[in-house]
């Protein structure tokens, strides 16, 4: 959203991209989302909704107030 491209855009295979987010890999801050929104607290609402643990993730109203 905040770049335009699709999460992983630069792994060709489906393979590659599981790959990466088992391993826990998570895409990098874009460089010029932050004049778009993507700021620390954002980033750090993703990052919570990317953890491994689902029943650590946030539930939707909880994204909800924080967006």
């Amino acid at each position: 959203i905040f770049t335009g491209l699709y999460p992983y855009h630069k792994y060709f295979t489906e393979a590659s991209v599981i790959f990466r987010i088992v391993n826990g890999e998570h895409p990098r801050q874009p460089e010029k989302a932050m004049p778009l929104g993507l700021d620390d607290r954002m980033r750090g609402l993703m990052k919570k909704c990317w953890d491994s643990d689902w029943e650590k993730r946030p539930d939707t109203r909880y994204v909800l107030r924080e967006v």
